[in-house]
């Protein structure tokens, strides 16, 4: 039998409060339970039988709940008082609590729709990164498996900068590095915006709808700083849209390094 078994049994047979000392006192002395280690003194063994039975209070109680009641406060197992019957919840009276705001079936749409546009943001620049890396992997021209371990740990900044200097190695054409230099500004600039997104707080305004970003960083120059700027849901889609076009120009420009190489073979 386990010590809170024993204080249990104890309980319903007494059916009244008593103080854990005395009820390991009783298990011992009427056999219910043994000391845990041999040789251990009266004191040491009520003293770990009253902390292993409040370690399992919270046990007894679900097992037995109309029996017993714990009273953690003074160190007792008492038996319950009288349950009052739970009173019905008026939702109509909760609504006018000021201290109890209830959100309403718009403000909880207009926070999905914010989720949801912080998640396209968040995979439509995996897919820019999928294509900016592809692109390297084509340009390096030793196959994807090896592309993959030169590309799969580098940060979005440094993808970039190698796929630059790739291209300059490879190319001669200055209409074509330029335009390599747009995009590459660009997908720079995404990134930016991106992280703000993705690392960011967000809240929806439940009055007029409008998304706040809160910001926290500490840097060297000016310490912690806390950000906050308000924008819309039209930003978000703004910046998906661009990752898009960003993610068309470099998908023409792996499309033709394919085929050129395709027809040199």
């Amino acid at each position: 039998m386990t010590y809170h078994q024993a204080a249990h049994q104890i309980l319903q047979r007494e059916q009244k409060s008593m103080e854990l000392p005395i009820v390991a006192e009783m298990a011992f002395d009427e056999g219910l339970v043994k000391p845990r280690k041999s040789g251990m003194s009266r004191d040491n063994r009520i003293r770990s039988f009253v902390e292993t039975v409040k370690r399992n209070i919270r046990d007894i109680f679900n097992n037995e709940p109309k029996l017993i009641h714990p009273n953690d406060n003074l160190n007792l197992i008492a038996l319950p008082e009288k349950v009052e019957e739970p009173k019905t919840l008026d939702l109509q009276e909760l609504e006018k609590e000021e201290t109890i705001p209830i959100a309403s079936d718009a403000h909880e749409i207009k926070q999905d729709e914010l989720h949801k546009a912080i998640g396209k943001v968040s995979n439509y620049f995996s897919g820019l990164e999928t294509y900016i890396s592809s692109l390297i992997w084509i340009l390096i021209g030793a196959g994807k498996d090896v592309g993959e371990i030169i590309t799969s740990e580098l940060s979005f900044h440094r993808l970039t900068a190698l796929l630059r200097c790739l291209f300059l190695y490879r190319k001669s054409d200055s209409a074509e590095i330029e335009r390599m230099d747009s995009i590459l500004k660009r997908a720079n600039d995404i990134e930016q915006r991106r992280n703000k997104v993705i690392h960011s707080l967000w809240a929806v305004n439940s009055q007029n709808d409008e998304l706040l970003r809160v910001k926290t960083t500490a840097k060297y120059k000016t310490g912690l700083k806390y950000h906050f700027d308000r924008t819309n849901m039209e930003e978000l889609q703004k910046l998906t849209d661009d990752i898009v076009y960003v993610i068309s120009d470099i998908s023409q420009i792996l499309i033709a390094e394919l085929n050129a190489q395709n027809k040199e073979k």
